[in-house]
């Protein structure tokens, strides 16, 4: 008698606990229509993706980034000593055009008629800029500069093109007005390169550099001399495609450029002889 009171009791207390428990949770039309977030394997273990941010590999310095997407980036040894000894292309082309092949004659070192000759003074302008090319080339090829674009090397290398951009503006025009004329701007570029870091390179200073040779350029279409003009300007916008394109060509673009420079010097000779002529 007594164990069946018990038992009734005890299945008593059962189904109060069972009625004082909280009803489950009904959910409404609208969450049921939206279905349940999943989670995110970061957010199952506690992690955000911030601290993954914080975990990536740290940036190259900027040097080398410049490098590695540069037109003169990726060039071998042998390929920086062709782009040297090409460089000696234009040089000796116009030397033996004009002394040999024309039979002028030599002035002597220190005459006034190296600057005051159109030909003569293209000449000059031509010899002096190739020794800074070949050095900075040559500096490429043994790896003496720890970046191709940021050193003093091609900044001077540079600055003679500048220069030659000045000579040529009179060569080609005989103005020693339109060679003022353009003298502050081949100055602000040469000022810019000496700037270090990215105003050495880039956009920017190709876009003066073009600027400064449409300008020497220009005096040869002012006066008439429209079939070398066409031929100035075919063999200047190859020079400049075959930069552009070293990479795509596999680093032999710079040297090809440097072999078309020398029929283009050879027409801006015959245009500065006109010029002479003509005075």
């Amino acid at each position: 008698m007594k164990t069946t009171v018990r038992g009734r009791s005890a299945s008593r207390s059962r189904r109060r606990t069972e009625d004082d428990a909280p009803a489950p949770h009904r959910r409404s039309a609208d969450e049921m229509r939206t279905p349940p977030r999943r989670r995110t394997r970061s957010s199952s273990r506690g992690r955000s993706p911030s601290r993954y941010k914080s975990q990536s590999l740290p940036s190259p310095p900027k040097a080398a980034a410049a490098d590695s997407t540069s037109f003169s980036a990726s060039m071998s040894p042998l390929q920086e000593n062709l782009n040297a000894l090409s460089m000696f292309g234009p040089a000796l082309s116009v030397i033996y055009r004009y002394f040999v092949a024309s039979s002028n004659p030599i002035p002597p070192l220190l005459s006034p008629l190296w600057l005051t000759s159109p030909p003569l003074l293209f000449i000059l302008s031509t010899a002096v800029h190739a020794p800074f090319s070949v050095t900075y080339h040559r500096r490429q090829a043994l790896g003496l500069d720890p970046s191709r674009l940021d050193n003093r090397y091609r900044i001077l290398d540079q600055s003679f093109i500048h220069f030659c951009c000045l000579a040529y503006s009179y060569a080609l025009s005989g103005s020693v007005a339109y060679l003022l004329a353009l003298a502050p701007l081949n100055l602000y570029a040469v000022i810019r390169l000496w700037g270090g870091g990215k105003r050495s390179y880039g956009k920017p200073v190709q876009v003066k550099l073009n600027v400064c040779v449409q300008a020497y350029l220009l005096p040869i279409l002012l006066r008439g001399d429209t079939e070398n003009y066409c031929r100035a300007m075919l063999y200047g916008f190859a020079c400049f495609a075959l930069f552009m394109a070293n990479r795509k060509l596999l680093g032999w673009g710079h040297t090809i450029f440097h072999l078309v420079a020398t029929p283009y010097s050879l027409v801006l000779l015959e245009a500065a002889e006109k010029v002479e002529g003509s005075e």
